[in-house]
């Protein structure tokens, strides 16, 4: 079903997040309390930059900032650098989210 391919992208995606350094995940843990988007940061680098990066030199978009939720941020700890969000469809497929979480590694170490 759609659900159930969406959920194995997002598991896919939340455990290589988390098994990378530098990675700060906001999101629940539960890829069944998750819908389709992950809230993440690496480090302590704004939002925007990791955007631009990802954008610039992986050719991939997601959204940093604040999402129009500035009181959460303020909860999360992450009023000054925001988050970035990505989110996941039916329509992806496994390639990109390793692509994703391949430049996720890279930037995280330093290696771009």
């Amino acid at each position: 079903t759609i659900l159930n391919y969406e959920h194995y992208l997002i598991s896919y995606l939340l455990s290589s997040l988390l098994n990378m350094k530098n990675i700060k995940i906001y999101s629940p843990q539960d890829v069944n309390l998750i819908t389709n988007s992950i809230a993440f940061n690496i480090s302590d680098i704004d939002s925007s930059n990791i955007a631009q990066i990802l954008n610039s030199s992986f050719d991939i978009a997601v959204r940093p900032g604040f999402h129009c939720a500035p009181l959460a941020h303020k909860t999360l700890g992450t009023e000054s650098q925001g988050a970035i969000r990505v989110s996941v469809s039916y329509f992806n497929k496994l390639s990109e989210i390793k692509t994703f979480t391949d430049a996720i590694y890279k930037i995280s170490n330093g290696n771009i």
